[in-house]
């Protein structure tokens, strides 16, 4: 009995540490896969292109893509494009790309102005067909292949032709290097992808 009543204690403490090692191990290999899916997520976002232009690309790059396409550099980091829409309306686009020591940031907004006449202006009921592509790709990298928790903290709401949002339209935080941001419609649309360096 004195043999066995030493030797449970002793068979107790190494069957706990085992368990705390088997949990630790555990816990380790989820962050270091948290932190492998995470940089997979940065690489993505900095190649994503919205109007051909990405984070991925220097400079200079993106001043002769944007300006091919119509845009007027307005500022060191702001580009515009506007477009008429008839009766007074245009749609003006507005491109922001910064490359800074803490981070680099690219913003796409499209909206709406002008118009003299009282009545209603008929509105595009779908989203544009060509930033629907690039909403759809930033849509799926934040809101598919992840679980149903991260969807929901993430307000990833149902995708239609007419609507693509994530965040409530707001910047979203997905870690402590990546900040994004989509909100699209037939009448205007936001799109931000934030690099911060660490």
């Amino acid at each position: 009995m004195k043999f066995y009543g030493f030797l449970y204690p002793t068979t107790a403490r190494i069957l706990f540490l085992i368990v705390i090692l088997l949990t630790h191990s555990s816990c380790l290999f989820a962050s270091k896969n948290q932190s492998g899916t995470d940089q997979d997520l940065l690489a993505s976002l900095l190649k994503l292109e919205v109007e051909g232009v990405s984070l991925s690309m220097p400079l200079a790059e993106i001043q002769t893509k944007l300006q091919a396409v119509g845009y007027a550099q307005v500022s060191h980091t702001t580009f515009i494009k506007e477009v008429s829409l008839g009766g007074g309306r245009q749609s003006i686009y507005r491109i922001e790309i910064e490359y800074t020591p803490s981070a680099d940031k690219l913003g796409y907004f499209r909206s709406e102005s002008g118009g003299r006449n009282k009545s209603p202006v008929t509105q595009l009921q779908l989203i544009p067909e060509q930033e629907a592509g690039w909403a759809n790709r930033l849509y799926a990298l934040v809101c598919s292949q992840v679980s149903d928790e991260n969807k929901l903290l993430r307000a990833c709401e149902p995708v239609s032709e007419a609507t693509i949002r994530f965040g409530q339209g707001n910047l979203l935080s997905l870690s402590s290097a990546i900040t994004t941001q989509l909100a699209a419609t037939a009448g205007s649309m936001s799109v931000s992808i934030i690099h911060h360096k660490q």
